[in-house]
């Protein structure tokens, strides 16, 4: 979608994450073992590579701290003129409520896979975090760390 969005002229974001980070979620969320998440990650990142000018980028920490900046980015770079977010725990509050709601609402209440920071969720990560550090897979590792920096990297 996002190759697709950048060839229909559509201002497009990508959000960033480390690599571990997001495999480990994936791994929590899909129930899949560290070399299918890392190889997923893999596939979908290279195939942007290409594109990477096309899109703006928004490292994860980025986003999900000063979404305003990364708005005025997206102004900046495509010339529209979007309302930028206000950091504020006011915005935060709604935004958190409308991710609950939404659960809610899918799953008929809080699940393990809310997108949201949780005690509980961090409590989890250690098991697939120990796996996805395994040395065997050292290689994929340096392979999606190398992907992760050149899309941090304007021009790519």
């Amino acid at each position: 979608q996002v190759i697709r969005a950048t060839h229909l002229g559509i201002p497009t974001l990508l959000m960033v994450r480390d690599p571990v980070d997001t495999v480990v979620s994936h791994m929590m969320y899909r129930g899949v073992s560290a070399r299918q998440a890392l190889s997923a990650w893999i596939r979908f990142h290279a195939r942007l590579l290409p594109h990477r000018r096309d899109f703006v980028v928004a490292p994860f920490e980025v986003a999900t701290s000063d979404f305003g900046s990364v708005i005025r980015e997206i102004n900046r770079r495509f010339g529209t003129s979007f309302r930028e977010f206000h950091h504020t725990e006011e915005n935060l509050d709604r935004v958190f409520a409308l991710i609950g709601r939404q659960n809610r609402e899918r799953y008929g209440r809080l699940t393990e896979t809310i997108s949201r920071p949780t005690r509980e969720r961090d409590r989890r990560k250690h098991a697939p975090l120990r796996e996805v550090e395994d040395e065997e897979l050292s290689g994929l590792r340096r392979r999606a760390d190398g992907i992760h920096q050149r899309l941090l990297t304007p021009g790519g």
